[in-house]
């Protein structure tokens, strides 16, 4: 004989509690108050880097974003990349302007 917990004889006769008939859950709007959030530097980060590269004035998206005046520069390594008038990249740039950077 199978155990109930394996679909025994007690088990066929009692149904589960949980099981509903209807499948669907219906959730209730909420509307949450408190103003807008403050953008962390890493969510600052991320959109940037979205609408630069959407962008067809990158340094005109990354002076609004980041100040100072940018430029197409190459790094020690010889890669290719975004420059700031201070030579700071821009993941340098956002890490020093953010709250918990490098200030």
């Amino acid at each position: 004989m199978k155990s109930a917990a394996h679909g025994g004889p007690m088990r066929r006769n009692f149904p589960s509690a949980f099981k509903t008939d209807d499948p669907t859950v219906k959730l209730e709007e909420v509307t949450v108050s408190g103003g807008d959030a403050t953008e962390t530097g890493a969510d600052k980060f991320a959109r940037v880097k979205k609408e630069t590269t959407a962008s067809t004035n990158k340094a005109g998206t990354l002076s609004a974003n980041y100040g100072g005046t940018w430029k197409v520069g190459t790094d020690k390594d010889g890669n290719r990349l975004w420059l700031n008038d201070q030579g700071q990249n821009v993941k340098e740039a956002a890490i020093s302007q953010s709250p918990a950077g490098g200030n």
